[in-house]
């Protein structure tokens, strides 16, 4: 068993864009990326942030956004935005215990809308200037 997480947590590793670090999840997550990531897909941002008051990644990759929450090693959720999928992305800023953060609700041309709470604002611009630009340009 102690292989294949070995094995999963290189895999992963393989999977961030140069510039997003290995050191940005924690273990379990490393461990998950394998599985919930498309064959070519890589993560290119990430930011941490909260839903339902547990912490969690929220990831841009060349295809989608996708949140992770992993909950112990093997339990997770995850929710995705496919770019083209995004109808808007709204920005409201709150007072976390680390001082300003933002609050991202996604809305997909469906209608549905999920929010991720408490990201650091100084990790927004970034994050939301490359999921625009795919967004766009899918």
């Amino acid at each position: 068993m102690r292989k294949i997480r070995e094995q999963l947590v290189k895999v992963a590793e393989e999977q961030l864009l140069d510039g997003v670090s290995s050191t940005s999840f924690t273990k379990s997550e490393l461990e998950l990326l394998p599985i919930i990531l498309e064959d070519g897909e890589v993560v290119k941002k990430v930011v941490s942030g909260e839903v339902e008051k547990k912490l969690g990644k929220l990831m841009a990759t060349n295809r989608r956004v996708i949140y992770l929450r992993s909950f112990l090693p093997g339990c997770s959720d995850t929710v995705a935005f496919h770019y083209g999928d995004i109808q808007s992305i709204t920005e409201h800023k709150t007072r976390g215990l680390s001082g300003q953060s933002i609050d991202l609700t996604f809305t997909e041309t469906t209608g549905y809308e999920y929010t991720v709470y408490n990201i650091l604002k100084w990790q927004i611009p970034d994050f939301l200037e490359y999921v625009n630009a795919m967004n766009i340009s899918d």
